[in-house]
């Protein structure tokens, strides 16, 4: 049997809550289960709603999936988005293939600024070597001839190793 109730509490961590039923039942220490694992971080607070299961029609061993469609983000089909709701800060895979970084706590002050750029302090590292960091000078084309050619074909290799495209 499955029905749906609203949340009044929540107890033990968030794994138990307590629910009202639309019929005005209140049945108390019920096992909450996130949809996607408790590490989700759905955003759910007294008033959210709950989808009740009763296995076999028992409602002592009764569990509750919470959902609050108001406080979730809103995605199209084909993107996911993982983070802490709750805290504002979540990373959403756009059906584009685009990469959207929200954000709202310290833990992430200072690396994002207002226009969504990211401030990694100078340098980007990826399993701690460097593979980015400030934009280098322009290369001049080269002019003519096999030495001009050579010279800016240094200056490539030059410019790469310094932004860590590849190793020195």
């Amino acid at each position: 049997m499955i029905s749906k109730a609203q949340l009044l509490s929540i107890s033990n961590g968030g794994l138990r809550c307590k629910v009202k039923t639309f019929e005005g039942e209140i049945l108390d220490n019920i096992l909450i289960l996130h949809p996607y694992g408790d590490a989700s971080n759905p955003i759910i607070d007294k008033g959210s709603l709950v989808a009740l299961f009763y296995p076999q029609g028992s409602k002592t061993s009764a569990f509750a999936v919470p959902y609050n469609p108001l406080l979730q983000p809103i995605l199209e089909a084909g993107e996911k988005a993982v983070g802490n709701f709750a805290a504002g800060n979540k990373i959403t895979f756009k059906k584009n293939g685009d990469i959207e970084i929200s954000c709202s706590s310290a833990l992430f002050s200072g690396l994002i600024n207002a226009v969504g750029n990211i401030n990694t302090g100078g340098v980007y590292k990826v399993d701690g070597v460097q593979v980015l960091k400030e934009q280098q000078p322009a290369i001049a084309n080269p002019l003519a001839g096999l030495h001009e050619l050579h010279a800016v074909v240094d200056l490539i290799l030059i410019t790469m190793r310094a932004h860590g495209f590849i190793a020195p």
